[in-house]
């Protein structure tokens, strides 16, 4: 198995090299130095994960050539109570109700997507969690952390996402 990830990020020419040796019929790559084609083995198989949305800057849109090679799956972000599992297993000094607010938080944000035009990833929960441990108050990592999530250069945003946030404890 090899794993491609970021796909979305792949220049274009390196995209158009790979075309062949994701097509289940051809399998191969020609590698212009040796003035050859090579062979993927028959069990190799190719995974890859890819960012579309808002906030994916340096993203590129997929030729859809490329993208029928592969069996696509849109994965969605992690039931509550597993993320809150998943942040309690991954910060071993992270208390319940914390791990409990963050996620809450998070779904907000992420039923708000369209609006506030980018999103919380399991990622980025992760590494708030942190804020926690350093003794950080949940109304302290909603003011210094949530809320300049969604800003990027525009601070009228900070109003909107304040009121949305609003009453979250």
């Amino acid at each position: 198995m090899i794993f491609l990830d970021e796909l979305s990020r792949i220049p274009s020419g390196a995209a158009n090299t790979f075309m062949t040796i994701f097509d289940p019929l051809h399998s191969y790559i020609y590698v212009e130095d040796l003035g050859k084609e090579i062979y993927k083995g028959k069990d190799v198989v190719f995974i890859a994960a890819a960012n579309f949305g808002f906030e994916y800057t340096d993203t590129r849109n997929l030729d859809s050539a490329l993208l029928d090679r592969f069996v696509k799956f849109l994965i969605d972000y992690l039931p509550e109570d597993e993320e809150i599992k998943l942040l309690l297993s991954e910060n071993k000094d992270l208390k319940i109700d914390d791990a409990r607010f963050l996620v809450k938080i998070a779904n907000k944000c992420r039923k708000n997507y369209e609006k506030l035009r980018t999103s919380v990833s399991t990622r980025q929960l992760l590494a708030i969690s942190n804020y926690f441990t350093e003794g950080y108050s949940q109304k302290e990592i909603i003011n210094y952390v949530f809320l300049n999530l969604f800003i990027n250069g525009n601070f009228d945003m900070r109003k909107e996402v304040e009121q949305m946030l609003n009453g979250i404890n």
